[in-house]
C-alpha cells in the first residue's frame, strides 16, 4: 500500500461576461492499494491527513466496469484521512 500527495488545481470562471480567474487549492492524497482499489482524499492545503477535514472516494475496477463510492456515502468534507479504510462506502 503506497500514496501520494498530488498538487493544486484551478478553475477560469466567467461573471458577466468577463473572464476572471480563480484558484481552487486542494490537498489531495491517492492511496493505490492495489490494481482494483484505489482511495482519493481531497482537504484544504496544508489539512493534517488525522484532521476530520477530508473528503474520501473508493475508486473501485472490476474489468470495464468502475465504481465510485464516497466514505459514508457521502461528499463532505468531514473525514480524516488515516481512517479511510475504516468507513463504509456507498
Amino acid at each position: 500500500m503506497a500514496y501520494q500527495t498530488i498538487g493544486m488545481g484551478a478553475s477560469i470562471g466567467s461573471t458577466s461576461g468577463a473572464i476572471t480567474t480563480t484558484q481552487e487549492q486542494e490537498a489531495t492524497e491517492v492511496d493505490y492499494i492495489d490494481s482494483s482499489v484505489t482511495y482519493v482524499g481531497k482537504a484544504v492545503p496544508g489539512a493534517a491527513l488525522s484532521a476530520p477535514l477530508w473528503k474520501i472516494q473508493k475508486i473501485v475496477s472490476n474489468g470495464n466496469d468502475v465504481s465510485i463510492l464516497w466514505a459514508s456515502g457521502n461528499s463532505s468534507s468531514d473525514k480524516i484521512w488515516d481512517d479511510r479504510l475504516l468507513y463504509t462506502y456507498s
